[in-house]
């Protein structure tokens, strides 16, 4: 990682740095993107990673929250949602996000958050759900991009944001969701340590086909992602993709 940032990290993130940098085989490479919507984000493959962030002063919560995620894909195995075909969800600014990469997004930050604040003693910041709740008069009119947005968000608020269930309860209400998302939520809770349970609750809470979606997952050794669909994970029983070491 570049020394500016490498260098103001907590011991127990450089820890954290050096280990994904050591089963990655390459350098996490850190750039300032002032134009980016978000204060931090990862962009990876499975030969690369960079962290972009917002701001040029280094914050080490951004670079900690990027790291969670990444020591998920690339140390741990967890797989990502890839939908066939692919769908988008409208921004706030009609903008198109790609459905797979935002959903897959809410339901890491309900095991990352979690991570920053137990383990590197990092604050939740409710400031995207706060936004996002509080431009509800402004939502995009589409009904798949509005339940992606009151429920994803509704998951958020359950698990890191209490003090926003208020707002949320009311949202939730408006577009008839109230039991959808607490039948999701319930889920969720009993599944946290299985992402492709959490992808099956997420996925049929948004009406989306089952057989639409892939769960892919980093293979290190052989520098490419690997995949099946997600009923096969289901049945297989596996949560994450652990390489063979020895092929």
């Amino acid at each position: 990682m570049n020394s500016e940032y490498y260098d103001v990290l907590s011991p127990e993130l450089k820890q954290l740095t050096d280990k994904i940098e050591e089963r990655c085989g390459f350098e996490i490479t850190v750039t300032w993107m002032p134009r980016l919507s978000a204060r931090g984000a990862l962009d990876h493959g499975p030969t690369s990673m960079t962290i972009h962030v917002r701001n040029l002063a280094v914050n080490p919560a951004v670079i900690c929250h990027e790291l969670c995620h990444a020591e998920r894909y690339f140390l741990l195995g967890v797989p990502f949602i890839q939908l066939t075909p692919p769908r988008q969800i409208r921004g706030l600014d009609d903008s198109a996000i790609d459905a797979a990469e935002n959903l897959d997004n809410m339901l890491e930050h309900i095991i990352v958050l979690r991570e920053m604040k137990e383990r590197f003693g990092f604050e939740k910041d409710p400031i995207q759900v706060r936004a996002d709740i509080s431009a509800y008069h402004e939502w995009p009119g589409d009904e798949f991009s509005r339940r992606c947005l009151a429920l994803c968000n509704a998951a958020l608020v359950h698990f890191h944001f209490p003090d926003l269930s208020s707002e949320m309860d009311a949202i939730l209400a408006a577009e008839g969701l109230t039991q959808v998302a607490q039948d999701l939520i319930t889920i969720l809770d009993s599944h946290l340590d299985s992402k492709p349970r959490m992808v099956e609750a997420l996925v049929k809470a948004l009406e989306i086909d089952v057989d639409d979606v892939q769960l892919r997952a980093r293979n290190l050794r052989d520098a490419c992602d690997v995949g099946a669909p997600l009923r096969k994970w289901l049945d297989d029983g596996k949560n994450t993709y652990q390489m063979d070491r020895k092929a």
